[in-house]
């Protein structure tokens, strides 16, 4: 597991940010998702976008991730989609996981400060939600995120790939 701080430059980073959550009225879509981990979690939810859908692009937005990519230089997008948890009362963690059965990469971006961290369970190890930071792991590592208390809501990209 490695984990960057400043991953992009202002200039990437604030065109990125300014795009999704920054602009005032803009037209990002998001979906809502009746569960975090799968769809079966009881009274939890989350907002999402997909980027890449490990076969096409799936959003207008795709370009944005360009200064990532470069940086990761994946050989194989097999997923990448944006997570939105809105702000809850008490931190929720939500239950381990790996994104996909596939043996690859997993990076996750975070793109605001916030109270919330991705949890791994070996090793074990939290990683606090830093804007501009980027964590990459082996997709067998099993992971969790929880929500944030402290700010609107917790965003991160969360890339997997070859």
């Amino acid at each position: 597991m490695i984990v960057y701080d400043n991953y992009l430059d202002k200039f990437d980073f604030n065109g990125l940010c300014n795009t999704i959550i920054n602009k005032p009225n803009n037209n990002f879509s998001w979906y809502l998702m009746n569960g975090v981990v799968d769809d079966y979690e009881k009274n939890k939810f989350q907002f999402n976008h997909l980027f890449h859908n490990g076969i096409k692009v799936n959003s207008p937005h795709f370009n944005l991730l360009i200064p990532i990519l470069v940086k990761i230089k994946p050989k194989k997008i097999l997923r990448i989609k944006i997570n939105l948890q809105p702000k809850t009362a008490k931190r929720i963690v939500h239950r381990w996981h790996t994104d996909l059965r596939e043996e690859c990469k997993t990076g996750i971006f975070y793109l605001n400060t916030c109270d919330g961290y991705t949890e791994f369970k070996k090793p074990k190890k939290k990683v606090k939600s830093l804007a501009n930071r980027f964590v990459e792991f082996d997709s067998n590592i099993e992971h969790r995120g929880t929500t944030c208390t402290d700010k609107k809501y917790r965003l991160v990209l969360n890339f997997n790939y070859i």
